[in-house]
């Protein structure tokens, strides 16, 4: 026969490994509910008023080697909207290759990135032949 002591031991028993699969459960969903909050986050600075002028007039610079480039906007140490603008960019891309270093962002979401990256050039090159 069972007695009291017995079964009060299997139902708690049952109830901590319960609490433990939830608690695993609970976590993983804590880690993609991170990953997407991240992946929000440099989605809209990537897509902020401020990277997409920066961008834009980045991507139309037209560059045949560095002594040229300084001739044309100057040296680098000159304050221009220019140089700001590469510099966020290249900080962006700076953070995102970090991110992606420490297996903070999935190398997935950055060949995305790229293949979206690879979309707009087409759409640049387009545009300026229609031009």
């Amino acid at each position: 026969m069972v007695d009291i002591q017995t079964v009060s031991i299997a139902i708690a028993s049952t109830g901590v490994f319960a609490a433990a699969i939830y608690y695993i459960f609970q976590i993983r969903h804590q880690d993609r509910m991170r990953h997407l909050d991240l992946f929000m986050r440099l989605y809209s600075t990537w897509g902020s008023r401020d990277m997409l002028n920066a961008h834009r007039r980045f991507m139309v610079i037209k560059v045949e080697n560095y002594d040229n480039f300084v001739k044309k906007h100057g040296p680098v140490t000159k304050p221009s909207q220019l140089y700001t603008d590469v510099d966020q960019i290249g900080w962006f891309f700076n953070l995102m290759g970090f991110l992606v270093r420490e297996k903070i962002v999935h190398a997935r979401a950055k060949k995305e990135a790229e293949q979206a990256s690879e979309k707009f050039k087409v759409m640049k090159r387009k545009e300026s032949e229609a031009s």
